[in-house]
């Protein structure tokens, strides 16, 4: 970052040049900004340690029955997107259903969660004995969360 220095005339702006024009620019000098807090990118000899020491500072934010409860989330949401796919006989995720725990866990009685799944199931491409399956075993995932 480069900062100007002028002199009191010119911050005034009665400083000009010779055919009025244009402000006197000779007594500006550039400065370069020299910062004493620098921002090192570099990786340090011992990386390994300051890795540990990063990955300590990071799960140290939640406590361990907050980290088991997230995995489990997690694993609940990978489920769904694994059995989406045999829902609607998709190898990659181009099937049209989106499913979201958090609304689903938002509604309050089971039936009212299963009337939510039921509602965006209804073009899965298999029988109605699978996607009964597959709603009763998110029901049963859903109340452990």
């Amino acid at each position: 970052m480069m900062a100007y220095r002028t002199s009191k005339n010119e911050r005034s702006g009665i400083a000009m040049n010779n055919s009025q024009s244009a402000p006197n620019t000779s007594h500006f000098s550039v400065a370069q900004n020299t910062s004493v807090h620098n921002v090192n990118f570099q990786p340090h000899n011992n990386s390994k340690r300051d890795e540990e020491k990063r990955k300590k500072f990071l799960t140290a934010k939640y406590d361990e029955h907050q980290l088991n409860l997230i995995k489990c989330r997690l694993e609940v949401e990978s489920w769904i997107w694994d059995e989406l796919r045999i829902l609607y006989d998709s190898e990659d995720d181009s099937y049209d259903c989106e499913i979201d725990l958090e609304d689903l866990l938002n509604c309050e009685e089971e039936e009212e969660r299963r009337v939510f799944l039921l509602e965006k199931l209804r073009h899965a491409k298999v029988s109605q004995d699978l996607v009964d399956k597959f709603i009763n075993e998110l029901l049963a995932k859903a109340r452990k969360l």
